[in-house]
């Protein structure tokens, strides 16, 4: 009987120590898959550093607008790439689209205004922007990890 209560023993320290090994997998910071790409017009820089887009003054420095206002990797980003289309920045991601216990991961394609809101959103893709993507006479084109290319009408 000692010898049962030992294997017992045993046997949950090993499985808490599987189980703490798991989780400590999930809990590491962003990881950058990609380059991150910026891009300038009208003296401002246009830049995703991953957890913002943030746009700043060429001359100063100073951040004239951040969206997310305040970073946040639960509903937002990590940001990758900006791409400037008159007024517009469309700007790319890579996060959990769905619920359930094992959530999807997809790219998602925003629309910013120059004022740092959000225009419109596309989640349609089911892999990762892995590239800018190209703007012009109001359509954005860019392709997926998903084996699709996407013409996407910027207005």
């Amino acid at each position: 009987m000692k010898n049962r209560g030992f294997l017992v023993r045993w046997g949950l320290t090993a499985l808490l120590l599987l189980v703490a090994g798991v989780l400590a997998g999930c809990s590491g910071g962003t990881q950058a898959t990609n380059w991150t790409s910026l891009t300038v017009g009208d003296n401002v820089v246009y830049v995703a550093d991953l957890e913002q887009v943030r746009a700043l003054d060429t001359e100063s420095g100073a951040v004239v607008w951040s969206f997310p206002a305040e970073a946040n990797l639960r509903e937002y980003g990590p940001f990758y790439n900006v791409t400037r289309a008159g007024d517009t920045l469309l700007v790319t991601s890579q996060e959990r689209i769905g619920g359930g216990f094992i959530p999807q991961m997809g790219g998602v394609l925003r629309a910013i205004g120059s004022d740092g809101r959000l225009s419109w959103e596309f989640k349609g893709a089911t892999g990762e922007y892995v590239a800018p993507g190209v703007a012009g006479d109001c359509v954005f084109v860019i392709g997926n990890g998903d084996g699709n290319v996407y013409d996407i009408d910027v207005a």
